[in-house]
């Protein structure tokens, strides 16, 4: 029997196995691509989190959590929690009956609106990931069923032909189901990974606007301006 190789089974491989190997080569670059760029995206924005909750948590004021990061870069929550002080801030300027516990409801709703909106910039290209893992597999069997068909088909032409004539094509469509299924399983494990860090992101902010903080609004005034 002639030694077969991988590479040899490519290179001799049908049109229609070639054509599926490299829709699933595309669909692994797309993959790694994807996973990349989204771990960078929020591994920066969990240690972002991390560090303005090391703040938050260990402070019941809101004037001294707003002291400690109001100079300072932690992300969309740390913007949106200044943002919500600053609000509060110009709304009692303009109206000084307003009482300070309301800064609580203010930063609740605005975490809200926040909270939604990173969360649907963070889960751009992730269902793609989940596309590739769930269709890699059926592409590479696809590739599987068309060589092994040729295989057949070329051994019905022929007549009659030794294993060692069908091997190569057998094993070259096998080959479209291993490839398949390489893509696929790192797909599905990067979608899952992803897709728990944003629920992890979710339920920081969750229990940012459940949390209840202290104001005192002549300090604050003092910060603010």
């Amino acid at each position: 029997m002639n030694d077969i190789s991988i590479i040899s089974l490519l290179i001799d491989a049908s049109i229609g196995v070639k054509l599926v190997l490299i829709v699933l080569l595309i669909m692994s670059v797309m993959r790694w691509g994807i996973s990349i760029k989204k771990y960078f995206i929020i591994k920066e924005e969990q240690l972002k989190i991390i560090k303005f909750n090391n703040i938050f948590w260990k402070q019941k004021n809101i004037m001294l959590i707003y002291k400690q990061i109001h100079t300072g870069n932690y992300g969309f929550v740390g913007d949106t929690f200044k943002n919500s002080v600053k609000f509060f801030h110009n709304t009692k300027k303009d109206n000084p009956k307003i009482q300070g516990g309301l800064i609580n409801e203010v930063i609740s709703g605005n975490f809200q609106i926040a909270k939604q909106r990173k969360e649907k910039l963070l889960n751009e290209q992730i269902p793609i990931l989940g596309t590739i893992s769930s269709t890699s597999p059926y592409i590479g069997l696809l590739g599987t069923v068309y060589g092994i068909l040729v295989a057949f088909w070329g051994l019905g032409m022929e007549g009659g032909a030794s294993i060692n004539e069908i091997a190569p094509s057998i094993a070259e469509a096998l080959v479209a189901t291993g490839m398949g299924l390489f893509v696929a399983i790192p797909a599905l494990i990067s979608y899952n990974y992803f897709t728990n860090k944003i629920e992890t992101i979710g339920k920081d902010c969750a229990d940012i606007v459940r949390s209840d903080r202290n104001i005192e609004y002549g300090h604050l005034i003092e910060i603010m301006e």
